[in-house]
């Protein structure tokens, strides 16, 4: 659940962030404003309405591979920010939910995070 407490964190707590990554994130995104599945307080869309409310600058990289159980969901989290206007990233590879998936994304993820510490901002 690294990906999921990655984002809860972010934007929970935007001050003490720079850069989000999650790759393959077991999330619920659901098409209402607040979900069923989990309580306010852990409720992703709600916290990203509040953060995009915010004037906070956390750059967020979500990352799936396109046969992972969970690419629906890391899809809606995309389009979700996309409505949002919360700037992101979105990458999609070969692969499921893999450690072979996530080293090949490992690259990718180092980059956006070196990036976001030398004042690139391309998401």
């Amino acid at each position: 659940m690294g990906g999921n407490g990655a984002l809860l964190y972010a934007l929970k707590h935007p001050e003490m962030f720079a850069s989000c990554c999650a790759i393959g994130a077991a999330i619920a995104v659901q098409d209402a404003t607040v979900s069923d599945v989990a309580p306010k307080a852990n409720d992703l869309v709600s916290l990203l309405q509040e953060y995009a409310e915010s004037d906070s600058s956390v750059r967020f990289y979500i990352d799936c591979g396109k046969d992972d159980g969970l690419i629906v969901a890391n899809e809606k989290l995309h389009r979700k920010m996309q409505d949002l206007g919360i700037p992101h990233q979105y990458r999609t590879g070969d692969g499921g939910h893999t450690w072979e998936y996530w080293r090949e994304a490992m690259p990718g993820v180092l980059r956006f995070v070196s990036d976001t510490f030398i004042g690139k901002n391309d998401g």
